[in-house]
C-alpha cells in the first residue's frame, strides 16, 4: 500500500504539468470566470467592491508578462464573485433573521 501512494505520488509531482509555468491561455480563462461572476453578482445587486479593479489588474499584469501575479489575482477576483453571489442568495433567504 505504500509503494502505490508512493509511486502516485512521484506521478503527480514528477508529471510535466507539475513543472509547466502559468500560460496565458489560463490567466485568461480565469479572468473571463471572474468577470461572468462579477456580472452575475452585478444583476442581484451584490457586486463587491474590488472585483472589477482586481479583474482589471490581472489583464494588466497579463499584459506585462507577469503571468503568475496575473493568475494569483484573477483567482482573488474570482473568489470575490463566487462569494458575492452565495451572499446575496444567502441574504435572500435569511433577511428575515435580521428583521426584529
Amino acid at each position: 500500500m505504500k509503494k502505490l501512494i508512493i509511486a502516485l505520488l512521484l506521478a503527480v509531482f514528477l508529471s510535466p504539468s507539475a513543472f509547466a509555468g502559468t500560460s496565458a491561455k489560463d490567466v485568461q480563462k480565469v479572468i473571463k470566470e471572474a468577470e461572468t461572476l462579477r456580472k452575475e453578482a452585478a444583476k442581484l445587486h451584490y457586486e463587491w467592491r474590488d472585483t472589477k479593479k482586481y479583474i482589471k489588474k490581472a489583464q494588466a499584469l497579463m499584459k506585462e508578462g507577469k503571468l503568475d501575479k496575473a493568475m494569483k489575482v484573477a483567482k482573488h477576483a474570482r473568489l470575490e464573485g463566487q462569494r458575492a453571489i452565495e451572499q446575496a442568495k444567502r441574504e435572500a433567504t435569511h433577511y428575515k433573521d435580521l428583521m426584529p
